[in-house]
């Protein structure tokens, strides 16, 4: 576990104990083949969707060990002048930029999409739009995502396609598409790779294996806050939070 982090005691024995066994090092062969497959093959130019989310980052950590100059894209979830509040707060931003810098290989390009400035003509951008846009400049042709089928029935779904696939004008891979939770959390901690306080707050509420990050920066109620907003008692702090000038 890295240094920063503090998972409760008898959870992460658990998950340590985890990475010892053969079901879990057959998944991880698996998904190391799956990226190599990708990454192997002339054709492809892909780029790593990163949320800052524990399956992206294992996704992000296992592809920068095959290849660290394929590019990582993240998109924050802006600023509203409206209710003038910061969807993703600096701290948890700068977190997110952290456990890149603490895997293995480090990534040689990472890009914010749409970063929040207090410039009075800046709006939330389309995630899609701001992708497509970023693929056509770097000359990338694939999206690499970090979803796993455990994670819901629509994503089981999903994920049964293979390898490289298309959905509608879209080609996408998810080559950790059958890793576990315990798969997740095993690889993290014992890669010692920082993970965001988030699931440290939330970790003991909702459960290790039902956290997620992304969910409390929901795009859906992003113009009244979004879930993470209205957690007033553990980030009193961040409501109201504004951009840093840039």
């Amino acid at each position: 576990m890295h240094k920063d982090n503090n998972m409760p005691r008898r959870q992460r024995k658990a998950y340590e104990y985890h990475a010892k066994t053969p079901q879990y090092k057959n998944n991880i062969r698996k998904a190391e083949q799956n990226i190599h497959e990708i990454l192997d093959n002339p054709e492809y130019d892909p780029v790593i969707e990163y949320s800052g989310g524990k399956d992206s980052i294992v996704l992000t950590d296992m592809v920068m060990r095959q290849d660290n100059t394929i590019p990582v894209w993240n998109y924050h979830p802006g600023y509203a002048q409206s209710t003038k509040q910061l969807f993703r707060s600096e701290k948890t931003q700068n977190e997110i930029l952290k456990t890149l810098h603490t895997m293995k290989k480090v990534p040689e390009s990472i890009y914010i999409a749409n970063m929040p400035t207090m410039d009075k003509n800046y709006r939330i951008g389309d995630y899609f739009k701001l992708l497509f846009e970023y693929m056509e400049k770097k000359k990338c042709n694939l999206e690499l995502l970090g979803i796993r089928g455990q994670e819901s029935v629509t994503r089981k779904h999903r994920v049964k396609q293979d390898l490289v696939h298309v959905e509608g004008d879209r080609v996408v891979s998810f080559p950790i598409s059958h890793l576990s939770c315990d798969d997740i959390w095993a690889y993290i901690l014992t890669n010692d790779i920082y993970y965001t306080s988030h699931y440290e707050k939330y970790g003991p509420v909702y459960g290790w294996d039902k956290v997620r990050f992304t969910s409390h920066f929901n795009e859906n109620d992003v113009y009244t806050g979004g879930n993470y907003f209205f957690d007033k008692i553990m980030y009193s702090n961040e409501v109201n939070e504004q951009p840093k000038r840039r």
